[in-house]
C-alpha cells in the first residue's frame, strides 16, 4: 500500500466508511440494531495500547446513549478515566455465502460502530434503571417486582454502570446474492 493511500484512509472522519453503498444511513435501522444487538465490543484505549472487551448493553433512545455494567475497578473503568474516547461496535451476522472460489466468498451482516464519551453513571436513580433495563431487555420473561425483587442499595453498589454518550454512528451492511459466480 502506497503512503498517499495510507494516509487518506487514516485521516478520514471517524464515521466515514470506504465503500459508501454499503453504508446503512437509516437511523431508524441503526436504532433497531442497536436495541436488538445480542451484544456489543467496546474499545477503550491508554497511552497507544488499544484494548476491546465483549461486553452487554442497553440502548435507550431517549437518553441518545448505550449503557453498559461492569466492575468498579479494573482496565476498561481505568481507560475509561483516563481517555473518555471509545467506540462501540454491534454486529449481526446473517449468512455465509460460499461461491466457486474462496476469494468471492461473502457473509451477510450488519453492523454498527458507536463513537463517543463514556462515563461511569453517578445518579442512583439512573443506575437503577439502567440496571433494571438490561434485566428487561436480557430475561423478558422475567418481571422486576414479581419474579424478583427490585435491587436493594447494597446490590447496586457492587457493580458500575456506564454510559456511552452517542456523537456519532456509521452504519454498514453486506448482502451478497445467493447464486454462485
Amino acid at each position: 500500500m502506497k503512503q498517499s493511500d495510507i494516509d487518506k484512509h487514516a485521516n478520514k472522519p471517524r464515521s466515514e466508511i470506504r465503500r459508501t453503498s454499503n453504508a446503512l444511513t437509516n437511523p431508524a435501522e441503526i436504532k433497531v440494531l442497536l436495541k436488538d444487538g445480542a451484544y456489543g465490543v467496546l474499545a477503550t484505549a491508554h497511552d497507544g495500547q488499544p484494548y476491546a472487551t465483549p461486553v452487554n448493553y442497553v440502548y435507550l433512545e431517549e437518553d441518545h446513549a448505550l449503557y453498559f455494567h461492569g466492575a468498579h475497578i479494573g482496565r476498561t473503568r481505568a481507560n475509561i478515566a483516563l481517555n473518555p474516547n471509545v467506540c462501540f461496535n454491534v454486529s449481526e451476522m446473517a449468512a455465509l455465502v460460499p461461491r466457486e472460489r474462496s476469494s468471492n466468498f461473502g457473509v451477510d451482516y450488519r453492523s454498527v460502530t458507536v463513537f463517543g464519551l463514556a462515563e461511569k453513571v453517578t445518579d442512583a436513580d439512573k443506575h437503577l434503571a439502567v440496571l433494571l433495563a438490561l434485566m428487561i431487555k436480557y430475561f423478558p420473561e422475567h418481571i422486576p417486582g414479581e419474579d424478583y425483587p427490585i435491587p436493594e442499595p447494597e446490590e447496586l453498589s457492587r457493580t458500575a454502570v456506564y454510559r456511552i454518550v452517542i456523537e456519532e454512528w456509521s452504519g454498514k451492511y453486506a448482502e451478497h446474492s445467493s447464486t454462485a459466480t
